[in-house]
């Protein structure tokens, strides 16, 4: 019979910084965490090499309403302001060449540790 050992949670090893965002650039879909407002925070780098975007041309600070079709818009505020924690909606995302791409978004509301909002 094996055991694994067990680690206190406090003591479980913990990964480093940006290794999330590091794993997360490998994954295949455009991937963003982004503010109430629409700004940017982090895009995953195959999310905008998908878009045919150069990789520093979307940056951190940058809007996400830049890379949705106009009339989405409305839709992708709602979505970012909604208070229930999960919203999806379909999108287009602004293609470099001008090009659209019909999308299913996923908003997810996360919150910081320690906080209730």
């Amino acid at each position: 019979m094996s055991t694994a050992p067990a680690y206190p949670e406090t003591s479980a090893p913990q990964p480093a910084p940006g290794a999330s965002e590091r794993l997360v650039d490998r994954l295949a879909d455009f991937l963003a965490r982004v503010t109430i407002d629409g700004r940017l925070r982090f895009v995953s780098g195959s999310g905008v090499d998908w878009l045919g975007h150069e990789p520093d041309s979307i940056k951190k600070g940058d809007s996400l309403f830049a890379l949705i079709a106009a009339e989405d818009h409305q839709a992708l505020d709602a979505a970012l302001r909604a208070r229930d924690g999960r919203r999806a909606l379909v999108a287009h995302l602004l293609r470099a060449d001008g090009g659209k791409v019909r999308v299913t978004c996923r908003v997810l509301t996360l919150v910081a540790a320690g906080t209730h909002s």
